[in-house]
C-alpha cells in the first residue's frame, strides 16, 4: 500500500474508482431501436474495445486508488512515445555509413551488423522508400588508398546516394576499465545532403550529435570463451544499430536507445 495520505484516504479511493469507471465506460442507452443500430455502431465498437480490457481493469481494482488511476491512464492512452530527432525524406536515396576508418569497432562483421540493423529498421518502421545498402558505402570506404580520407559527400557520390547518415564511432568495448563487464559504445552522428554538400542535421549550433550506449554491469562471470565474447560484441553492435535508427523513428519510451536527451 502506498504511503501517500491521498492514496490512503477512503474518499480519495472512492473518487479514484469512480474516475476510472467514468473514463472507461461510454454513456450509451441500454436498448436501441433496430433502425438506430447502424447509427450507433461506432459507439458499440468503442464499448467492445473497453470490455476487452475488462480483465485488466478487474485486476487494477485490487490496487490503491493512485495506482488505479496510473494504470487506467496507461490502458486508455498507451505507452509514452519518444519523438524522432530529425525527419528524413522518405523519397531520397539514403545510406547509413558506419565510419570506423580510424578503427574502434573490433571487427568488420560488427560494423556491418550496425549498418544493416539500422537500415532494416528505417525501412520497416521508418517507412523509408529508397535505402542504399550500408555495405556498399563501407566497401567504397575500405578501398580508399593514401593518407587522405575521402569526405562523407564524396563517398556518397560514389554510390549515388542523396543523403548520408554518418555515424563516427568513438568507442566500442565490453568493459570501461578492463575489469568490470559493462558493454558500451560512444559515437557521433550527422546527416549530410550529398547534392547540396550541406549538413541537414544537427543545425548550425553543432556539427555532430553525440550518443552513448551503456549496459549496466552484469552479475556473474564475464565471458571467458571466444564464442561468448563474440556474442556479446554482436549484441552490442545490434544495439548500436537500433539506437541509430531510433533517432529517426518515433518509438516507445521503454525502448532504450542511448540518446543523451532522455
Amino acid at each position: 500500500m502506498s504511503d501517500s495520505p491521498l492514496c490512503n484516504h477512503p474518499v480519495a479511493m472512492k473518487r479514484a474508482r469512480l474516475f476510472v469507471g467514468q473514463a472507461l465506460l461510454p454513456r450509451l442507452p441500454l436498448f436501441l431501436p433496430h433502425e438506430h443500430l447502424m447509427h450507433h455502431s461506432s459507439a458499440f465498437s468503442r464499448l467492445f474495445a473497453v470490455l476487452a480490457g475488462g480483465a485488466a481493469i478487474a485486476a487494477i481494482g485490487t490496487l490503491p486508488a493512485c495506482n488505479i488511476i496510473a494504470a487506467a491512464t496507461y490502458i486508455v492512452h498507451g505507452p509514452e512515445k519518444v519523438p524522432k530527432l530529425y525527419t528524413l525524406d522518405k523519397t531520397k536515396k539514403t545510406v547509413v555509413f558506419i565510419d570506423d576508418r580510424v578503427p574502434v569497432v573490433n571487427s568488420r562483421v560488427n560494423r556491418v551488423k550496425m549498418g544493416t540493423t539500422a537500415e532494416r529498421m528505417l525501412l520497416n518502421e521508418g517507412k523509408m522508400e529508397r535505402m542504399i545498402s550500408s555495405q556498399d558505402m563501407l566497401a567504397v570506404a575500405e578501398r580508399e588508398k593514401g593518407s587522405k580520407l575521402l569526405g562523407i559527400v564524396e563517398l556518397g557520390e560514389k554510390i549515388e546516394a542523396e543523403v548520408v547518415i554518418c555515424v563516427q564511432m568513438m568507442s566500442f568495448s565490453l568493459t570501461p576499465d578492463g575489469e568490470i563487464f559493462s558493454p558500451g559504445a560512444q559515437m557521433k552522428v550527422k546527416v549530410m545532403d550529398v547534392t547540396s554538400k550541406k549538413r541537414l542535421w544537427p543545425g548550425d549550433e553543432q556539427e555532430w550529435y553525440p550518443m552513448s550506449i551503456s549496459v549496466p554491469p552484469k552479475q556473474g562471470q564475464p565471458p571467458s570463451t571466444l564464442s561468448q565474447v563474440e556474442a556479446e560484441y554482436s549484441s552490442l553492435a545490434e544495439r548500436v544499430g537500433k539506437t541509430i535508427a531510433n533517432m529517426f523513428i518515433e518509438h516507445e519510451a521503454r525502448v532504450q536507445d542511448g540518446r543523451i536527451d532522455q
